[in-house]
């Protein structure tokens, strides 16, 4: 990989000025009822629909969308039967939009990128915020994994998801190295298979599949940098700069010593 030669219009979310970094994580079913208040203030006919939408999200946070009804979600939102489906054909549609609605939402949340940064400080940034924000929507996540089985619609929204995530870490690569389509095409590839192996870790802890996985260690900041660190092992071949490492360097000097 060769340094960054001639200027290229960077990706808005890729910049060469460091930007203020996000806010924490937050919840979707939160943001979506902060917006049906407002939309109630501003007599806005959206509001009904935000309702409806706040509610299976809510839903989600302990429940199967696989089980909810009508009566579940109108219930929540205190709307009528009938306004429903002034709204959804079904709960199947209503499915559909809280999630693609939360994708949207979640894509937006993501980090911007100084391409000056080191590609191990990129993949922990992004590894924390993919590993906060799914601790907390984990009802929707959950949701969506088991859907995304048996729903082809659902498995369109999950793929897309993670194409676009994997988008922002090749944008970065793009700009800060000048890959050809060929290197780039590779690190997509390689980006999806490693964040599989993320995501696996992800569902055995918060028990997507089952119960949850509970002798895994429960240190947040140390798992974030442990699948950091693993990941860019695995991208890479080396290991990340220790000194980039707060909790988990000693895991890299240990496998210095072991090699």
């Amino acid at each position: 990989m060769a340094g960054l030669n001639a200027p290229v219009a960077p990706h808005p979310a890729v910049s060469a000025v460091p930007r203020r970094t996000s806010p924490g994580p937050q919840k979707f079913a939160s943001h979506i009822e902060m917006l049906a208040r407002q939309s109630e203030k501003r007599r806005d006919p959206e509001k009904t629909r935000r309702r409806l939408l706040a509610a299976a999200a809510r839903f989600s946070e302990t429940g199967s969308f696989a089980a909810m009804t009508v009566k579940d979600v109108t219930g929540a939102a205190q709307v009528s039967h009938g306004a429903f489906y002034l709204y959804f054909s079904s709960i199947e549609h209503l499915v559909a939009d809280v999630l693609s609605q939360f994708v949207d939402w979640e894509l937006r949340t993501m980090p911007s990128i100084d391409i000056h940064a080191h590609p191990f400080e990129v993949r922990l940034t992004m590894v924390r915020w993919y590993q906060l924000g799914f601790k907390a929507n984990v009802g929707l996540m959950r949701n969506m994994v088991l859907l995304s089985d048996t729903v082809p619609e659902v498995a369109g929204i999950w793929r897309r998801r993670g194409r676009e995530i994997v988008d922002r870490f090749l944008d970065y690569y793009r700009l800060k190295y000048r890959l050809a389509p060929a290197e780039l095409s590779l690190l997509r590839i390689a980006h999806h298979a490693v964040g599989s192996m993320s995501d696996h870790s992800l569902f055995a802890r918060y028990g997507v599949h089952g119960a949850a996985e509970t002798s895994e260690e429960r240190d947040e900041e140390l798992l974030i940098e442990l699948h950091a660190a693993l990941s860019y092992r695995a991208l890479f071949g080396v290991d990340p700069p220790v000194h980039l490492l707060k909790r988990a360097d000693g895991l890299v000097k240990l496998a210095s010593l072991l090699a």
